[in-house]
């Protein structure tokens, strides 16, 4: 996998910024910025391979209209310094239960021919869209799709010198309800992501650059070159509801609803209330409460509801668009949109979709992740120099596993040395993940929990973090990784001629229920399977397969 580098912004004494790794080469990133808050901004290189901006202004990330509106342009021109030494920009992620921090944005390195253009919408305040950088030639075009498909009423809204516009009806604080408005907000978002699409704009990275929970994402789109108009798509929407509610929004083929359906009650082991229809959507109630988890076992139970079904949809030629937070509440979680045209329509391609979710108390759940992918990225970890101690992995199934470091506030940090631990852990873990196949994509992140405190004499926060989503294409690869297991105790447990043959096996520390390793034993090695009752460093009789030649 090609070299990751992250940029965090975030608050603490201050404005600022921090880029990892920074090397010699990088200082290049500042030389031609025409940005002036980023041209004054105090340059520190920590840890020696870290570099820590800090702004003169303190409300650079704030949420403030006239600073948030800052902050995107600020944002906006450290991307244009990536793109110009060549670093593409994967995903945003927010890393942070509770904390100072505004976003984590991970880089890739990319083709070094490339040549990008960057547009940047704003869901400003509760009811704003505003253009940040858009060419003159598509904004007019882009007016009227709004006014077009936003039946409350639209008009002009230019301040801090931005073209944008007013939608009445506070659409950013309809996503949290399950009403007819709801609807019509995906509807619209659907309506500005094919517009863009169809003027070139086919990558879509959603993102958040201030540090207030009441925020609604900014759209950062990629078109490469002078861009083209690309084949007419459809475009659906996967909302969630309230803490127990999920809807399929703007498809009318009813193989994909059946599909959705069909994926929910497959993926959620509760089981469904009810389902019904509405308008251009189908709304399924769940049994319990997918979007407010609290353990472990619910976190995981969630997000393999979550990647079933966009694996469903995907068999169906859906595939991921974005996942945007277009709401202004601590309870906010994202949408998913997807898309398809002629060419992906009957397209299954054997995908598995998977994700990394982030969690409290230094855990980091793995879901729903090819059983050899999985071995693999396991492997991966036990083998990683963390800059943290490494506790524990925990297997959930053959396809899930927690792993856990001795770091409870690693979700939770807010000074610069805590965001460069925690950027660290990140980047390796998308490194190892990456690694573990040629067929890995990184689709992007979401927010699947609603989580949230309140209380009489504070404010409501968000209690929760983004999780990244993935594709793994299930063809070919790699061969799965099987350390092996020297001087096995081979005993006869009978004499009788047909009395299989035992190993006692000292099962590796690095192997879990499912995961396959081999055995030498008396000149032969055999492949062998971690029992469901066994795990590591315990011993444990196997009846072995026929041996393998080396």
């Amino acid at each position: 996998m090609p070299e990751v580098q992250t940029i965090s912004l975030y608050r603490y004494s201050g404005s600022k910024a921090l880029i990892q790794p920074f090397g010699k080469s990088d200082w290049e990133l500042f030389q031609h910025v025409s940005n002036p808050h980023l041209q004054k901004a105090l340059k520190t290189l920590r840890n020696g391979d870290c570099c820590r901006l800090k702004f003169q202004s303190q409300n650079i990330w704030s949420d403030h209209q006239g600073a948030s509106v800052l902050s995107r342009q600020v944002f906006l021109d450290l991307v244009k310094a990536m793109q110009r030494q060549h670093m593409q920009l994967l995903c945003c992620a927010d890393l942070n239960i509770v904390g100072a921090s505004a976003g984590t944005f991970f880089f890739q390195k990319e083709p070094e021919d490339r040549q990008t253009q960057l547009a940047c919408l704003q869901l400003g305040h509760v009811d704003k869209v505003r253009i940040v950088q858009l060419p003159e030639s598509e904004i007019e075009a882009f007016g009227r799709i709004l006014s077009t498909n936003w039946k409350y009423g639209v008009s002009v809204n230019n301040k801090y010198g931005l073209r944008g516009y007013k939608l009445n009806g506070q659409p950013w604080m309809a996503m949290e309800t399950s009403n007819s408005k709801h609807i019509d907000v995906c509807k619209l978002v659907i309506s500005m992501l094919r517009y863009m699409e169809s003027n070139g704009w086919s990558r879509v990275v959603p993102f958040d650059c201030t540090t207030s929970d009441y925020d609604a994402d900014s759209l950062l789109f990629f078109r490469d070159g002078l861009g083209f108009e690309q084949p007419k798509s459809e475009f659906c929407a996967v909302a969630l509801e309230r803490m127990h509610k999920i809807r399929l929004i703007g498809s009318s083929d009813e193989l994909s609803r059946s599909a959705f359906e069909s994926a929910v009650r497959k993926h959620w082991r509760s089981g469904v209330s009810e389902t019904n229809n509405f308008q251009d959507s189908r709304q399924i109630k769940c049994i319990g409460r997918p979007w407010y988890p609290h353990t472990t076992e619910e976190n995981i139970a969630s997000a393999k509801l979550v990647c079933g079904v966009l694996q469903e949809l995907w068999s169906l030629g859906w595939r991921w668009h974005c996942a945007i937070d277009m709401s202004v509440s601590v309870e906010d979680k994202s949408t998913f949109f997807l898309s398809r045209n002629n060419l992906t329509a009957t397209s299954d391609d054997g995908s598995q979709i998977g994700c990394l979710q982030p969690k409290g108390s230094g855990k980091v759940n793995i879901v729903s992740f090819p059983k050899s992918i999985l071995q693999r990225v396991i492997v991966g970890i036990q083998r990683k120099n963390w800059n943290v101690p490494l506790l524990k992995i925990e297997m959930h199934g053959a396809n899930c596993a927690t792993v856990k470091f001795q770091c409870a506030d690693l979700h939770r940090g807010c000074s610069t040395n805590q965001m460069i631990r925690t950027d660290k852990i990140y980047t390796d873990l998308l490194t190892i993940v990456g690694g573990s196949s040629e067929g890995v994509t990184i689709l992007g992140s979401a927010d699947i929990s609603g989580q949230h405190s309140s209380s009489n004499d504070s404010m409501a926060s968000s209690l929760d973090t983004d999780a990244f989503f993935f594709s793994f294409a299930t063809s070919g690869g790699a061969v799965p990784m099987t350390p092996e297991v020297r001087n096995v105790n081979r005993n006869s447990i009978s004499s009788g001629a047909h009395t299989p043959q035992t190993f006692l096996v000292t099962i590796p520390p690095n192997i879990y229920p499912g995961m396959q390793f081999t055995v030498n034993a008396n000149g032969q090695r055999f492949m062998v399977t971690c029992p469901p009752d066994a795990g590591p460093n315990r011993k444990v009789r196997i009846v072995p397969p026929p041996p393998f030649s080396s």
